[in-house]
Order: structure tokens, then sequence, then C-alpha cells
């Protein structure tokens, strides 16, 4: 009978103070909450740092792109200039 006391005894205790223990519960997640906080920053940090990172290269890439097609842009301008160099003088309609 007397374990059947103490439950009973806390059941009562429990009953009574249910609010003091959800709000030692409140706090003890929200000072968790805080702590992780920082660790949350430097994740976002490090994330936001290899999306710019990504950015930058496929920038490059695009760059290379572009520098490519003019070069060869250039070219085909250079082989056509050479081609009519070595025709000869054009003849000016009257």
């Amino acid at each position: 009978m007397q374990s059947l006391d103490g439950f009973l005894v806390l059941g009562q205790f429990w009953s009574d103070h249910w609010g003091d223990a959800a709000s030692v519960a409140g706090f003890l997640l929200a000072i968790l909450g805080f702590g992780a906080t920082p660790w949350e920053l430097s994740q976002a940090k490090s994330a936001s740092e290899a999306a710019k990172d990504a950015a930058e290269g496929l920038k490059r890439k695009f760059d290379l792109f572009d520098l490519a097609s003019e070069l060869a842009r250039a070219k085909a301008i250079m082989e056509e200039t050479k081609r009519l160099h070595r025709a000869g003088p054009l003849s000016i309609p009257p």
C-alpha cells in the first residue's frame, strides 16, 4: 500500500504543479533554441558563400563562352578579309 500512496502523492503534486513543470520545460527549450542559433547562422553563412562561389563560377564559364564566340567571329572576319584581299581590287560599278 505504501507504493500506491507514493503514486497518489506524486499524482497530486503533478496535478497541482503541471504549469510550473511546463514553464521550466519551455524555458529549457528556449535556452536550447538560443544556443543553436549561432550554429545555424554559421551554416546559413556557409551555404550563402557556397551559392555565391557557384554563381561566380557559372559567370566565368559564360564569360569564357562569350570570349570563344567572339574569337570565332573575329577569325571568320579575318578569313573573309584575307579572301577578299587575295581576290584583288573590286570593280566599282559606274
